[in-house]
């Protein structure tokens, strides 16, 4: 997960070479950069909760969930310290989890929470106890009407309006919408999903409507001393399922692509 300018990567299974592998720890990379973990820099804290299965980030909090237990560590100063551990909090699944404006809302087997930056609250608590949540539920947020949308099944969704504080009935929002496999981003006010069947990028409205043209752009990738001389002699792509042709293109300097 990314907070301001720094990258934290969790669940790092070290040393390689051992049958056990130290599962807890998270790594961050060097401020204003994506990539360039290295062993040493690393949040120095024994979180002892197991095996990080999502990272998320809200404000100055990093939320580290494993099986069972979220840990919420402060990021706001140079070192880190654990704020909280909170047991029965946990999650299975990233598609548990999702960011919520400066917050973010999760889901498990106790019910349908929200971190609002400083407190987490069940927001299903009395008003849906009834519901049977669990890790197959999927978590998304629609930020252009301010929801957030829980999926137990294909057939029963609920929405949360950040607005009024209160649950609304699925009929008054969006037509049924097939449960999507993955948690959603938000872009331009729509939400998207991958579909895992056909790896293709879903946007969630009422119609399910879904696009292929998708562009993926590395952004730009800083080669250090612009006064030395480097040579790129190789470009390595993976593609799983390809179902027709793609192109290549890349540009150096000012050069278009």
């Amino acid at each position: 997960t990314t907070n301001g300018r720094q990258v934290y990567v969790g669940n790092i299974k070290q040393p390689l070479t051992e049958a056990s592998y130290d599962t807890d720890k998270i790594l961050k990379a060097p401020p204003g950069k994506l990539y360039g973990f290295s062993d040493k820099s690393f949040i120095d804290l024994e979180l002892g909760a197991g095996n990080i299965n999502v990272m998320e980030s809200a404000g100055d909090r990093l939320l580290v969930f494993s099986d069972d237990t979220l840990t919420i560590v402060n990021i706001a100063q140079d070192y880190e310290f654990l704020e909280a551990s909170l047991p029965g909090m946990g999650v299975d699944n990233k598609h548990q989890v999702a960011r919520v404006s400066e917050g973010v809302a999760f889901v498990n087997a106790a019910g349908v929470f929200y971190f609002d930056g400083d407190n987490v609250i069940n927001i299903s608590e009395n008003a849906l106890d009834s519901i049977s949540w669990g890790s197959s539920s999927v978590v998304s947020y629609d930020a252009a009407k301010k929801l957030i949308m829980v999926w137990v099944s294909d057939t029963e969704i609920y929405y949360y309006s950040l607005k009024t504080k209160t649950w609304i009935s699925k009929s008054s929002v969006l037509d049924t919408i097939t449960i999507p496999e993955t948690n959603s981003v938000n872009y331009k006010g729509q939400m998207y999903v991958i579909d895992t069947n056909t790896n293709n990028l879903m946007k969630l409205d009422e119609s399910e409507s879904g696009t292929n043209a998708i562009e993926l752009t590395t952004g730009r990738i800083s080669c250090g001393n612009f006064a030395m001389e480097k040579t790129f002699k190789k470009l390595h792509l993976t593609v799983a399922n390809p179902s027709a042709a793609f192109s290549v293109f890349f540009g150096v300097g000012n050069a278009s692509p």
